[in-house]
């Protein structure tokens, strides 16, 4: 991995564990742009913190919050969608770190697939096992009882004889 990386990651996961563990110190940052913004901006207010955690105060949020930032949000992201313009362009081959581009490399699907298939065989293949059994099987057992079932209900004597049994039975759980 290659040095600034790996003391950009070193740095990110650092600033992620401190904002964790001293969620205050970006609370008051946002508190301050959110006064100027809205009207009702102070985010202090509505947030009890404790060490390690923020909280909402309790009766702050209610149930339509949720569902109206979702629906602010599709709204917001719709619009923008209509608006602006796609962007179709053409844009040059990743050359896998080749500096020059004069032969034109042409790889069928199934060589990027292949590594893919290979390291996750065992899993593919228990799939295959569970649909075998669970999937299969059971399609097969339906069918066949559901021959049987309308074989059954084609002949009437045992249809009468199905009929007498469960108005019996009904009958004997009724009186007991």
């Amino acid at each position: 991995m290659p040095t600034p990386m790996l003391f950009s990651q070193i740095l990110l996961a650092l600033i992620c564990i401190v904002l964790g563990v001293y969620p205050i110190i970006p609370l008051t940052m946002i508190s301050s742009i959110s006064k100027t913004i809205f009207p009702l901006g102070d985010i202090l207010s509505y947030v009890q913190i404790f060490p390690g955690i923020a909280l909402l105060k309790v009766g702050f949020v209610s149930v339509n919050s949720p569902l109206i930032i979702a629906v602010a949000l599709t709204l917001l992201s719709s619009t923008a969608a209509a608006i602006l313009p796609p962007k179709h362009g053409r844009f040059s081959v990743w050359s896998c770190g080749v500096s020059f581009r004069k032969y034109v490399m042409n790889m069928p699907a199934s060589s990027y697939l292949k590594p893919f298939e290979e390291s996750f065989s065992e899993i593919f293949s228990t799939g295959k096992i569970l649909h075998k059994i669970f999937v299969e099987d059971f399609i097969r057992n339906y069918l066949f009882s559901s021959r049987v079932l309308a074989k059954t209900t084609e002949n009437p004597a045992v249809m009468l004889t199905l009929f007498i049994l469960v108005f019996v039975l009904m009958l004997l759980l009724h009186i007991g």
